[in-house]
């Protein structure tokens, strides 16, 4: 019995403990995964629009040189120098187109895409202008540079002003998604953190729920086992220990009121015959059955009813004087006989009786519990010398 009771609630700690640790795993598990992912993207997210900022960056300084050295070859008239620009003119031509092949390289979405396509008309004039400029340049007159001068102020500045305030909002595009982005794990955080607060007030319920099934069922099984340590497995009625523990509340309760106690002692006749004929089986039948009219019969909540010993049994009944103590007695030897339980090597009945003795005391300092118990035990064994079968009181 006290292994089982161990084993059963051993299961139900540790079932209590693995789901809640399940749970919180779960949880714990799922935020810190959500939180590496915002994390991820965020960094992705800044990664690409970083770079994406140098090329718009850098597509704007080429353009800016570009003019920048077609307003130099307007000014200068050593043609070794003009020559010279133009080479460097056509080396940032190059490299634009090289920048513009990466742009598009990158992971563009739908608006960054619109504006750049919106560009592409514009590149074809700006280069022809450039050229021309160039050629003009290149030509040492007056008139050509004055005619370079207008294109250069006419065309190329507004179309590539055009393209640089394309660029300059393609790079506040950029700023603007990792602001998102940003805005973005900062409004999951504060997500997560109600879901912190959350986990942290389900882990303390939990914790008190757990702590509070927990000690109920020590606290059951304490009892269980206090039960089970004064109870007789047999017949499940108070075992001795209990007897002796009452029965000393008993005569300290009557000490303090000065009203009457009295004890019974109970013997089965012959049992050792009848076990030996029945069997052992049998024998706790039959005990079982005496202890359910001794039950019966005690039918008050202050009377006690112990199992003092083999096939002997005691009642303990508080507030009740000798007379009375002698009518429970007549009664119990009444019921056991109409239980008519066979008994064949009995020497005085067929059926099984039982011989009973009482006595009856009101405790006072001069004297112990232990004296009513030897006052009950010599009228037991008075009946037993009269021929069992029968109740006797003490006689004082």
């Amino acid at each position: 019995m006290l292994r089982e009771i161990k084993r059963t609630n051993t299961i139900i700690y540790l079932t209590i403990g693995y789901a809640v640790s399940v749970i919180l795993f779960s949880i714990v598990w799922f935020i810190t995964s959500t939180q590496i992912d915002d994390h991820d993207v965020l960094i992705t997210t800044s990664e690409q629009s970083t770079k994406k900022m140098q090329v718009y960056s850098s597509l704007v300084d080429l353009i800016r040189k570009r003019a920048y050295l077609a307003q130099q070859m307007i000014l200068t008239d050593d043609p070794f120098e003009k020559d010279e620009i133009s080479q460097s003119m056509y080396s940032l031509a190059s490299d634009f187109i090289v920048k513009r092949r990466e742009l598009n390289s990158l992971d563009l979405n739908s608006e960054e895409k619109a504006i750049l396509e919106s560009q592409l008309i514009l590149y074809p004039s700006i280069m022809k202008n450039l050229d021309l400029v160039s050629d003009l340049t290149l030509e040492e007159s007056q008139e050509a540079n004055s005619k370079a001068i207008r294109i250069l102020i006419n065309e190329v500045v507004p179309t590539q002003g055009l393209v640089i305030d394309g660029f300059l909002e393609l790079s506040e595009l950029s700023k603007n998604s990792i602001r998102s982005a940003s805005q973005e794990v900062q409004n999951r955080r504060s997500q997560h953190e109600k879901v912190r607060i959350i986990l942290l007030v389900f882990i303390f319920i939990t914790s008190v729920l757990v702590l509070y099934l927990v000690i109920r069922n020590v606290l059951n099984v304490e009892n269980q086992l206090f039960a089970i340590s004064r109870t007789d497995a047999l017949t499940g009625l108070l075992n001795r220990r209990s007897f002796d523990e009452n029965i000393k509340t008993e005569w300290n309760r009557s000490l303090r009121t000065g009203k009457s106690l009295s004890l019974l002692l109970i013997d089965v006749d012959y049992f050792k015959n009848y076990n030996d004929l029945y069997g052992h089986q049998e024998g706790d039948n039959c005990l079982k059955s005496v202890a359910k009219v001794l039950e019966n019969v005690a039918h008050r909540s202050d009377d006690i009813v112990t199992r003092y010993g083999g096939e002997e049994f005691a009642m303990i009944l508080p507030n009740v004087d000798e007379p009375g103590a002698g009518m429970v007695a007549d009664r119990l030897l009444k019921q056991v006989r109409m239980e008519n339980i066979p008994h064949e090597k009995s020497e005085i009945k067929p059926i099984v009786t039982v011989s009973i003795g009482h006595a009856t005391i009101i405790a006072n300092l001069n004297q112990t519990y232990q004296e009513l118990i030897d006052a009950a035990d010599n009228a037991l064994y008075q009946s037993k010398h009269l021929g069992r079968d029968r109740a006797t009181k003490h006689v004082k």
